[in-house]
């Protein structure tokens, strides 16, 4: 699961809603993808001010994996979601190598997908 900031530009009167943390205006757009990055799912509605684990608690796919839908599904969120059965968060002290090992490989895919999306 990643989420990305789709530049938008300044509009209404709730405009500021939809600056985000790096100070422009934008989409926080969720995108969850399997290994081969086909995309599985994405959320394209809340402004860039709105955090990660806000718009995927208020997703439907949050609401399918609470109610088992996905239940031999999983995710991998960064260290900004609560740690759950279906939803797998980062070591913040990685000390085995294995658990390095584990998190330079997530990086590397967060990097290839992040490489291949423009908004």
């Amino acid at each position: 699961m990643t989420f990305f900031n789709c530049r938008i530009s300044k509009c209404g009167d709730d405009a500021e809603v939809f600056r985000n943390r790096k100070g422009y205006f934008s989409l926080n757009v969720q995108t969850v993808s399997d290994a081969k990055l086909k995309i599985l799912n994405i959320v394209c509605r809340w402004p860039g001010s709105t955090h990660d684990s806000a718009i995927f608690q208020n997703s439907r796919l949050c609401y399918q994996f609470e109610t088992g839908v996905h239940a031999a599904g999983l995710l991998l969120g960064d260290n900004g979601y609560p740690l759950k059965n279906y939803l797998m968060t980062p070591f913040l002290s990685p000390q085995t190598s294995a658990s390095k090992i584990i998190i330079g490989h997530i990086l590397q895919q967060e990097i290839q997908w992040n490489d291949n999306m423009e908004c």
